[in-house]
This record gives C-alpha cells, structure tokens and sequence, in this order.
C-alpha cells in the first residue's frame, strides 16, 4: 500500500530534516559546510545512553530527563569544541571555503575513530523506551515511536523558525550572517553569535540521535555518518541556507528512498537520495526553494 510506504518514508526524513537544519544553521552564517555534523549525532546518542546508564535505579522518568540532558550535553560540548578549535580560526583568518570542508572532514574521521577506541566498535542496545509495535490506523502501520518522531521534528522544526526570525538571537545571527564586519562594529559579539549557532546546531544532532537510537533500538561509533551525508544533500536540495527548505527537502528525501525501496529495489536505496540530488540541481542548480534569505 503506498500510504503506508509514504508513513514510513515521512518517518524516516524526519531524521534527515533536523539533520538538514543544523546544516543550513552553521552555512547560513559561516559559509562553512561542516561535514562533522554527522558525528554529533553518534555524540547525541552515546550522551543518551550515558545519561541513562548512570542512573539506573532511578525513577523511570527521571531517568528519560537526564537522558535527554546527556545527549545534548555530549552533543553541545563536541560541537562548541570544533567551533572554537577549528572553525572560529577558520573564519578570523577568511580562509577559503574549500579548507573549512576539507577541515571538517578530518574533524569526521578523527571522531569517528575516537568513538570507536574510546566507547565500542560493536552496536550498543539503546532502551526501547517507545514502542515500535504497529498499531493499526485507518487500515496503516504505524508505531508508536514514528508519531513520536514526527511530533518531535514538527515541534523542533517550528522552534528553530522562531528562533531565527522572531528573537533577539536570531536577529543577531541574521545580521552576522548579512554583515559581520558591520555587525561586529555594530557592537554584536560575532564569537558569542558563532557559538550560539553551533550550540542550536548541535541540539538538533543530539535530538535526532536520539530518535536514531529510539527508532533503530541500538547505537554505534559511525552511526550518524551516512543520516549526516543525507542531511547535508537535503541541506542542498531545499537550498543552501534556507531552513524551510532543507526541513521539507528532508522529508521529501525520507519518501524517495522509501518508495524507492518499496518499488525499484532496496539494495540501492542509499543511492535514490543522491540521484534525486542530481536531478534537482540540473532543473534547480539553488536548490528547490533557492538560497535562503534567512540562515
């Protein structure tokens, strides 16, 4: 049934829309595509899985909480470090785009493999804290921890709109984005606006790292790498810097490669995101909404 592969298509770019706006977030102000952002995911979910192994014994639900507040402090604390130690010099010394990617995929490696050294090379067993039996919907499977995927991304999603466009912050950002030497001369602290960026960033990769860990039921060193390549192609396909674009462009890479499995082949289903890509830039080179106006 179409519908139902449409659901689990729609569940699935859930991840990649949150990826897809923490991409558009640090672009939008410092031009800088951050292939590391994957990472922060793996960061978000092994922070889960500490924060809940640390406290066992523990009321459930004070367990769920300090769970959540491990996976973003993992998750912020990995992100604000490559932005102080590597991007922030990046971007004082007006070094060329090319370098800061190049830059960010060394940042990948290297914290794919300290995970690996310092936590497991092996899947790790995350709590099944939803339940993923389907219950039957108007004749659809859905489970339980897909509508929780969705509230989640819909609720974020609206959250980081409202935040660049309606708060004092989100101005700030705006207008280093617009002009940082004016903004700066303006009084606005550029180092302060970089890093709350980062932090926004980062707590979108700790909550889909969660939602990865909740959906998938384990954890593992290179589990954001490949959402974290996909993310980014939404990031493109919606337009670089635009955070409605890249929220919808996510869902519609979900549906691709769930249809795309469903109906061609499921061996390929890896490579339907990058060939929708393609296409869409050939029609679109800005992307399905082009460049946004706002990060």
């Amino acid at each position: 049934m179409i519908a139902q592969y449409i659901l689990d298509g729609v569940a699935l770019g859930a991840v990649y829309a949150l990826l897809a706006l923490s991409y558009s977030l640090i672009f939008g102000v410092i031009r800088i595509v951050n292939f590391a952002q994957g990472e922060l995911i793996t960061f978000g979910c092994m922070g889960a899985l500490a924060g809940w192994s640390v406290t066992a014994g523990l009321a459930t639900p004070v367990r769920i909480v300090l769970m959540l507040l491990g996976a973003v402090t993992a998750s912020c604390a990995a992100g604000i470090a490559m932005e102080r130690l590597l991007f922030r010099p990046l971007s004082r010394r007006s070094s060329p785009a090319l370098l800061g990617l190049i830059a960010s995929l060394g940042a990948s490696i290297f914290l794919q493999n300290t995970l690996r050294l310092c936590v497991s090379s092996s899947d790790i067993a995350f709590p099944r804290l939803i339940s993923v039996t389907p219950l039957t919907v108007f004749g659809l499977q859905i489970a339980p921890v897909q509508l929780v995927l969705l509230s989640m991304t819909a609720v974020l999603a609206l959250t980081t709109t409202f935040f660049v466009e309606r708060t004092r912050v989100g101005l700030t950002i705006i207008a280093v984005r617009d002009n940082r030497d004016l903004a700066e001369a303006n009084g606005i602290a550029v180092p302060v606006v970089l890093r709350s960026v980062f932090i926004a960033a980062s707590g979108l990769a700790a909550a889909a790292g969660v939602m990865m860990g909740l959906y998938y039921g384990v954890a593992r060193y290179d589990m954001g790498f490949l959402p974290g390549i996909k993310g980014f192609t939404a990031c493109i396909m919606g337009g670089l810097g635009n955070v409605r674009g890249a929220a919808v462009a996510g869902i519609l890479l979900g549906l691709v490669e769930s249809l795309g499995a469903a109906y061609v082949s499921s061996a390929y289903k890896d490579g339907y995101a990058f060939l929708l890509l393609i296409l869409v830039l050939l029609v679109r080179p800005h992307g399905l909404f082009g460049d946004g106006d706002s990060v």
